[in-house]
């Protein structure tokens, strides 16, 4: 007897994107300013911007994580106790509606080559909404097939599991490469941005090592391990000239190494030929910043 895929509830799917988009919508028409919270650390002044923008944006990935515990609880393994915590499932929507609210917010001359590329088709009058719908649009369509992917990972067994884990897998080391390139460009202090860098390599490494069905404890240090070292590096980048791009994909190639040499060992697979193989990467990484450095 062939067993039954289950399949998602689109209309709760649709409906849960649906208002995180309509709270993404909210950003740009919020101009009022926000305040700062101030502190002392390691004796320098540190202002801490609270804006309502930024606390939509919370509201929004606060929103994406309820939607996705409904849906996933839906699943009949859930439903059974025998699918592993589901909480896991929040990340990658979380981070994604983060990263939307960061790309949204910026206006199409903010981006040089998109603007460049789109004015001769769309004209410079009408350039501004229409990028907008479209990132707009972009970003509901991938926080779509995010949520999608990771009901179709709930069971490890599934015939399509494997595809729907590769195709998260691709889509966090994406979102990593524009989390990191979005802090980075802030030049804001190391303490902050290194610490932003290190939660963000926290709960991504969280999300691609948790499909090695290694314990949770195991888990999580070797996530820490990786967030510290990814941290490490985003510190001493700063004090590097190194463009945007450079930076966020050395910074990337950096957290993909030390993600895919902790998730051979939690596979029990790590061996002298796979610590060469990202050791290339490595080195890749590190020319990159050398290269791509003004003069």
């Amino acid at each position: 007897m062939v067993e039954r895929v289950p399949n998602i509830n689109r209309e709760r799917l649709s409906v849960t994107i649906g208002l995180i988009l309509l709270a993404l919508a909210l950003i740009p028409l919020l101009n009022t300013p926000g305040r700062t919270v101030g502190a002392s650390v390691l004796g320098s002044a540190l202002d801490i911007p609270i804006t309502p923008a930024g606390l939509i944006t919370l509201l929004a990935a606060g929103l994406a994580c309820a939607g996705v515990d409904l849906l996933v609880a839906a699943h009949p393994r859930v439903r059974s106790g025998q699918a592993r915590p589901t909480q896991v499932y929040w990340i990658l929507p979380a981070l994604a509606v983060i990263a939307a609210s960061q790309w949204l917010s910026r206006a199409p001359d903010e981006q040089a080559w998109l603007a460049q590329m789109l004015t001769p088709l769309l004209g410079r009058e009408t350039l501004a909404g229409k990028v907008w719908a479209a990132q707009l649009f972009l970003s509901g369509a991938t926080l779509w097939i995010i949520v999608r992917a990771a009901f179709g990972t709930i069971d490890p067994d599934a015939p399509a599991a494997g595809r729907w884990r590769l195709l998260l897998n691709v889509i966090a080391y994406l979102l990593a490469f524009g989390l990191f390139a979005m802090i980075w460009e802030t030049r804001m202090r190391s303490l902050i941005t290194a610490t932003l860098m290190t939660l963000a390599a926290l709960l991504l490494s969280i999300d691609l090592l948790w499909a090695t069905r290694a314990g949770a404890r195991r888990v999580l240090l070797h996530s820490l391990a990786v967030a510290l070292v990814v941290g490490e590096c985003a510190w001493a980048l700063n004090y590097w000239r190194a463009s945007t791009a450079v930076a966020g994909l050395a910074l990337v190639l950096i957290f993909y190494a030390l993600s895919g040499v902790a998730a051979q060992h939690l596979f029990g697979k790590l061996t002298r030929r796979v610590l060469v193989e990202f050791g290339v990467v490595v080195v890749v990484a590190i020319l990159l910043l050398v290269t791509g450095a003004p003069r």
